[in-house]
């Protein structure tokens, strides 16, 4: 049997390592076994390294898309920042940057809320999506409506870019509220 040109080195590569890989011999080779357990080892390890790594991509993305964080002074000219024990977290679609769709239509995005209260159950929320944040006097016009962890809501495509903005604030069973939360997703519109 000949071969000829590059196959004829590949080929007795190919079988070499067949052989060293799957023992030619009745017993297997010490260091065949050893190198079976450090490929198992390193490939351990690989998927350790790439599950920490999407952690640590998720973390960067929630950074380079969570809203500013609003600083309220507090001075002779200002009145102090009411205390708010409710916390909590609004997402909309993931944490995603953008959205879209043919313009005109309806698209249904999910917001997923999230809250906590040292005091009692989380028992309602507030939310209002718009063309931009409420403050916390525009919330108080926003019915409240029962705390859920999700809400999908359906806005309309825009003819080319829009921003989307949720703004939600979060009550107790005790009547205590949160600060006035905020997510944003952009919306693009295509030509029907």
């Amino acid at each position: 049997m000949k071969f000829k040109g590059i196959f004829a080195p590949a080929f007795f590569v190919v079988l070499f390592f067949s052989a060293a890989l799957f023992g030619c011999a009745n017993g297997e080779d010490a260091e065949i076994v050893s190198l079976r357990g450090t490929v198992t080892a390193l490939s351990t390890r690989q998927v350790e390294l790439e599950n920490a790594n999407f952690a640590q991509d998720e973390f960067i993305s929630y950074l380079a898309t969570r809203p500013p964080i609003i600083i309220t002074p507090i001075g002779p000219d200002t009145s102090p920042t009411p205390y708010r024990p409710v916390t909590g977290r609004v997402l909309i679609e993931d944490g995603r940057c953008c959205v879209g769709g043919a313009a005109g239509e309806p698209l249904e995005i999910t917001i997923t809320l999230d809250a906590f209260s040292p005091q009692s159950e989380v028992t309602d929320m507030r939310i209002a999506v718009g063309s931009r944040f409420l403050t916390e006097e525009e919330m108080e016009s926003v019915s409240w409506e029962p705390f859920t962890r999700e809400k999908k809501l359906t806005i309309p495509v825009p003819a080319n870019w829009s921003g989307s903005y949720a703004s939600v604030q979060f009550r107790d069973a005790a009547g205590d509220l949160s600060f006035v939360l905020h997510d944003d997703i952009s919306v693009e519109g295509e030509p029907r």
